[in-house]
Formats: structure tokens, sequence, C-alpha cells
């Protein structure tokens, strides 16, 4: 009996050293979507160079769903139902986060609270799908004026109104660079084109690269994140 008792200590103590310990959940996400009752809906998270996915749910007949998770430091996370209807996150350790959306979609619009980094992106989003309904309006005025004898003069006012736009969304980048130093945000913005043009240039515009860069090695050191951004300036 005590033989058989010692062996039943060793062997606890093999099983937990060979699992080894067990993460929380830090981060908590819970969505009202009453618009996707009985759909499926996915969490991933987004590495640098590839999508991971952590977990999925049913959303309930009222609407609702859950996510628990561990998250080790800062980083992008999407939730989704489909490729088209998805909303990019970024949280942090310990964040409780709350979605709300009246719709059917995860649009602008969408409530968001509990996450400051999050709430940057959808702001951001918010201000894109402006930029896209201009972009819309100048490809239907375009459209519209092919074949007529003015093409020519309209087409050239388009393409000046369009690198206007271009430069506005610059500016808004390069503010939210100034007004929020050390956000992983930084990185989304960096990297949004506008339509198929680029956006930030990699040489011209060097030195706000190099500035988030630094920014994120201070705020974000070691962050996976910061680490490929860092190997892209250096």
């Amino acid at each position: 009996m005590f033989r058989k008792l010692i062996f039943l200590v060793y062997l606890s103590y093999y099983l937990m050293s060979c699992t080894g310990p067990v993460t929380q959940p830090n981060v908590t996400i819970s969505g009202e979507v009453p618009g996707f009752t009985g759909e499926m809906i996915y969490l991933e998270e987004l590495e640098p160079l590839n999508a991971v996915l952590l977990d999925s749910a049913k959303i309930t007949e009222q609407g609702t769903f859950v996510f628990k998770f561990y998250v080790d430091d800062a980083g992008f996370y999407v939730i989704r139902t489909n490729k088209e209807n998805n909303l990019l996150m970024l949280l942090e350790k310990d964040e409780l986060v709350t979605i709300r959306t009246a719709g059917n979609s995860f649009g602008p619009g969408t409530e968001i609270e509990g996450s400051p980094g999050t709430k940057l992106i959808e702001e951001f989003e918010v201000y894109m799908e402006y930029q896209r309904n201009r972009i819309d309006s100048l490809g239907m005025i375009y459209n519209a004026s092919r074949g007529e004898e003015d093409f020519f003069v309209v087409k050239e006012k388009l393409d000046s109104l369009f690198l206007t736009y271009l430069e506005d969304q610059r500016r808004y980048v390069f503010r939210f660079i100034e007004d929020h130093p050390g956000s992983l945000a930084s990185l989304i913005l960096i990297n949004r084109r506008l339509g198929q043009a680029e956006v930030i240039n990699e040489e011209s515009d060097f030195i706000y690269l190099y500035k988030v860069d630094s920014l994120l090695q201070l705020y974000h050191p070691g962050n996976r994140h910061t680490l490929d951004h860092h190997e892209r300036v250096k």
C-alpha cells in the first residue's frame, strides 16, 4: 500500500512537470451582435506573416458571444463571421472588451469599449470609409465622363482631387504618430493604401518609419510586431 502511494505521488509529479503551468485567460471579448444570431464567429491572432485561429463560437439566439483567452503581449487580433465581415483589434493584457453593433456587419459605427488600441483602429476605419466614399465619387464622375468632349479636362481635375485626398491621408498618419507615440496601431496606418496608391513611401518617408520604430522600441521592446518593423527599417 505504501509503495503504491509513493508511485501515485511520483506519477502526479511527473504529469504536472510534463504539462507545465496553465496560463489563465487575461483578456475577455464580449459581443452583442443581434444581426449575427446563430452564425459562427472566429477569433484569430495576426502574426507578422500569418494568421492563427485561436477559437470559434456560435452566436447565441440572443445575439451574444464571449471569447476568453491569454495574451502575453500587445498584438493584433481579428474577430470575423466571414472574410468580408471582420473587426481588427489591438489588444493588451487584462482588457475586458465589449463590442456592440445593431447592424449585420462590423463596419464603421461598431461600438467598442475596454480596448483603447482597438478604439484607435476603429476611428481610423471610420476615416477610411470617408476616404473610400470620396474615391468612389471620383470613379462615378470618371465613368460618366468617358466619351464626352471634355473628358481629359475632367480627368485632370479628378487626378488633382485624388492627390489632394492622398495628401489628406498622409497628414492623418503623420498626426496620428505625433498624437499616439508608441502605439502599435501606427503599423496599420503606415501600411494602409488609398485604393491602389501607396500612402507612405519607404524612401521619401523613411524619417517617419524610423520614428515609429524608435517609439515602438521604447514602448513595446521585444514585441514581435516591433521586431518585424525594426527589420524593415534597419
